[in-house]
């Protein structure tokens, strides 16, 4: 199967954040949970792995108008992602990709959380 980019876009307000990958077939990654405390953010969701290996989580910052950019304060358990090192008070846009044989082929909507 060829891969094609896709160019993802979301805005708020006067920030937009995009984003472009190469992707083979995206199936869609539910986050089915979010929970927010001490400047961290948990995205429960149906994970292959507890490990994480093959998902990316990508971060931007609404507040402060940075673009969504691949982020490693991160890990996975049973449920998901565990998003570390975030800051109170700002808003911020995040996704999560699962990649195989090099190609992008999961990818979650945007979520928006304020610390």
């Amino acid at each position: 199967m060829k891969a094609r980019e896709v160019i993802v876009s979301y805005t708020e307000g006067p920030v937009t954040a995009t984003a472009s990958f190469a992707i083979t077939v995206v199936k869609r990654i539910k986050i089915t949970k979010v929970d927010i405390g001490n400047n961290q953010v948990t995205l429960e969701f149906a994970i292959r792995s507890a490990n994480g290996r093959g998902y990316s989580v990508y971060l931007g910052n609404v507040t402060d108008g940075k673009d969504v950019a691949l982020y490693s304060d991160w890990n996975s358990n049973a449920r998901g992602a565990h998003v570390t090192k975030l800051v109170k008070g700002k808003t911020y846009l995040i996704f999560i990709t699962y990649t195989e044989n090099g190609e992008i082929v999961e990818m979650s909507d945007f979520i928006e959380v304020t610390i």
